[in-house]
């Protein structure tokens, strides 16, 4: 057996050692999903239309469009850690993207409640308030999973520790083997 050879086997199980279990893998995917969807998409749509002037009738306040851009790039950047497993940190930084990311959302929703509640509106316009809705709160399913990632990571650490902690104690003393 040559040299790559046993590299090669090595490196193999190392990389079996390290693999996730295919439902964390599964919710990796679905926070992926739910960020293209929600941050991705609805959240650049908002920002473009926001940033052009869409918004004739109500024009939200500079906050609401600094808070629709930074907190939808704070959000991808935890998707990204997350996606790398660094699952504690991605939700530490998550809390903060999706708080400002939602604060905006909840402006554009109560807004629109608000001029749906005050002006006559078209049947096909009456629920917008709740598309809006539908398209700007997922994100805070993001924040939900990685909590969980973040809870199985804590828990994969303690238990690692705990079992060095237990070789430590068990192993045996210096002055017996002596």
């Amino acid at each position: 057996m040559s040299k790559t050879d046993k590299t090669s086997k090595k490196s193999q199980k190392t990389n079996k050692a390290h693999r996730e279990p295919i439902w964390v893998n599964a919710l990796r995917l679905l926070m992926a999903v739910v960020c293209l969807y929600s941050v991705v998409f609805w959240g650049s749509v908002t920002l473009v239309a926001t940033l052009s002037g869409q918004y004739s009738d109500f024009p939200p306040p500079a906050w609401v469009t600094a808070a629709i851009g930074l907190g939808g790039t704070v959000i991808l950047c935890s998707a990204a850690l997350a996606l790398w497993g660094r699952y504690i940190i991605a939700f530490a930084v998550n809390c903060a993207g999706t708080a400002a990311y939602l604060a905006a959302a909840g402006w554009f929703v109560r807004t629109i409640r608000h001029e749906l509640d005050n002006r006559a509106v078209s049947a096909d316009l009456l629920d917008m308030d709740k598309e809006y809705a539908l398209r700007f709160y997922p994100a805070a399913a993001a924040s939900v999973i990685l909590l969980v990632l973040a809870v199985l990571s804590l828990v994969r650490i303690a238990g690692k520790k705990r079992k060095k902690r237990i070789e430590k104690e068990s192993a045996p003393v210096k002055s017996i083997i002596d």
